[in-house]
This record gives C-alpha cells, structure tokens and sequence, in this order.
C-alpha cells in the first residue's frame, strides 16, 4: 500500500492507494472548524457516497474511514440558443407548407372557373348574382366570383350565431344548407349547441350574466344609451365617463385620466395627440397595427427599424440627427 501526504496551508490531504479489485484512490481531509465552510464549499456534490460498503476501508480496518472520493467534473450543459419569432413562423410555414395552400386556392380557382363555363353553357345560372323577381344583379360574374366559389364553400365556419350572452359557455345556433352552397347563405334550423368560448373578446366576463354587474349595466343603459354616438373628444362624453375617469385617476394617483373604450383606440387616438408634423418616430417593424395608424394619423415622419435591433435604431437616430428634417 502506497501512501503520500500532500500539505497546504492549513489543509491537509492525506491519499492511499489500495490494490486488488477494489483499488482506488480514496481521499481524506481534516479540516479545522475555521475551514469548514470553506472545504465544504470545494467539494463537489457528485463526489459524495452514498453506498456504506464503498465507504470502507477493507485494507485498514483500524484507520480512520474515508467518506469522500474523487470523481471527474463534469463539462457544463450549454443551454440551446432562444430563437427569434421569424425562425419559429419559418418553422412552422416552411414553404412545402405555403406550396401546398396556394395549390389549394388554385385548384379551387380552377374548378370555379369550370363551374362557371358549366353553368352558362347549359344556362343554369345567366349571372353570379342574378337577381330575384327581374331584378338586375349588383356586381357582375367576374367581380362576384371569390364570393361565390371560395367564400360561401366555408361561410359555414364564419360569422356564427349565437343566442346567449358571450360568457365562458355559450349558445351556438345550428344553420343548415339548402339549395346551392355556392349562392345561398345557411338558414337557422331552430336549434342550439352548447359550446366552449375559447375566442371572445370579453376579458373580464362583463359580458356574461353577473348578479352585480348585469343590472348595473342594464340601468346605465336605460339613463344613458347604448352609444353616444361620438367620440369622447367631441360630444361622446358622459356623467358615466366622467366619474369613471376621476375614480381611475384617484387609483393611479394621478391629476387626471382619460379612458379609451378599447386598446386599439389607445394607440391610434393618443399618439396624434403627442405627435405632429416636424416630429420623428422610430417605430419596430413588429409593431401593431394601432400604433402604425396612430403613427400616419399624426402626419409625423416615420422611420422603421429592425425588431428589437437596438443597434439599427442608434444608426437610424443619428443619421436622422445628421440629416436632419426632411423637406
């Protein structure tokens, strides 16, 4: 048995070498009560035992027994980079995908086309929209044909109406086919499906039927109406709008609010306010459609850059700075 004494500090590391199967290098270290912490910490927690047979010593019964082994450390795990939104959309729409949809609006083109030729040749239908009782259609064939052969083949899916507040369950009506799909809408058949609203707009469930809310809501709308008929900036505004507005800038702890009826609103009525002719946005090409308007409502010059590049917005920020307002 071959021993060595290594010493550091106030450390010492005393290794023997066992042979026979189950030769290895078994590690001690005893430590002061200063340096407990410390050796704790320079442990790694993969080189602990936990077998009690592999804890001892077989060859030195007497000694004292070994609780720590010395184990390789292993490499650390590289996290996969985040990808950006355009590489997932690039994932999911890859262009077999979007291949196989404009195929799909082709093929349907064509066989409406053929329809059409069908239709006239035999003279099942003069027009696309032929009118009822001698009355001449408003569009022509040609201008009625997305309508006719792609839009009412799936109008089915589209526009469904329902008979229940738009709470988290609600009341579908069923509708039928009768006559040709191509040209008549699908008529109500009396019935109701009970169905789960998963594409409402109703966030908070004000819309739904509450014990609070509800007869609030209908008294307010026998005082008030259902709209005024306005914009708040004008005339559109109540003793309702009012009080609301002073309860939201008391919560705030604000001078003042204004309240918008919608976030799309929020963005297009706002920023003509802040912005005019002679000002500079830089705007995110990922930006939504709300600010874009808000942005052309303003009439002030606008300058788009990459998403969530910021080094291409400094670029655009100065050279607008050096060039200055353009003419």
């Amino acid at each position: 048995m071959a021993s060595t004494t290594t010493t550091t500090g106030t450390e010492t590391v005393q290794g023997r070498r066992h042979q026979g199967p189950e030769a290895g290098v078994w590690l001690e270290r005893k430590r002061s009560l200063g340096d407990q912490a410390e050796a704790k910490a320079a442990v790694p927690a993969s080189s602990l035992l936990h077998n009690k047979s592999e804890r001892e010593d077989p060859g030195d019964a007497g000694g004292p027994r070994p609780r720590l082994a010395a184990a390789p450390r292993q490499p650390p795990t590289k996290l996969p980079a985040r990808r950006t939104h355009q590489e997932e959309f690039a994932e999911v729409l890859n262009p077999m995908r979007q291949s196989l949809i404009y195929l799909g609006f082709v093929l349907l083109m064509l066989i409406g086309r053929v329809r059409d030729f069908l239709d006239r040749f035999f003279g099942l239908h003069a027009a696309g929209s032929a009118g009822k009782g001698g009355v001449p259609p408003i569009v022509s064939d040609s201008q009625d044909f997305y309508t006719r052969r792609l839009y009412m083949r799936i109008v089915d899916i589209f526009n469904r109406p329902i008979t229940s507040a738009p709470g988290a369950w609600i009341d579908v009506a069923e509708r039928r086919r009768e006559g040709d799909p191509c040209r008549e809408h699908p008529t109500p058949t009396g019935r109701t499906r009970r169905c789960l609203n998963l594409g409402s707009y109703n966030y908070l469930g004000f819309a739904a039927n509450d014990a609070y809310c509800t007869p609030k809501v209908v008294e307010e709308l026998r005082r008030s109406g259902a709209s005024t008929c306005s914009p708040g900036a004008d005339a559109g505004r109540t003793e309702g709008h009012v009080e609301m507005e002073q309860v939201v800038a008391g919560f705030l702890g604000v001078e003042k609010a204004f309240v918008y009826g919608m976030g799309f609103a929020t963005n297009a009525f706002t920023i003509p306010t802040l912005c005019s002719k002679g000002c500079l946005v830089l705007s995110d090409e990922m930006n939504h459609k709300s600010i874009v308007d808000g942005v052309k409502l303003s009439g002030a010059s606008v300058k788009v850059f990459r998403h969530n590049d910021v080094r291409h917005l400094e670029y655009l920020l100065r050279k607008s700075i050096v060039e200055g307002q353009s003419r």
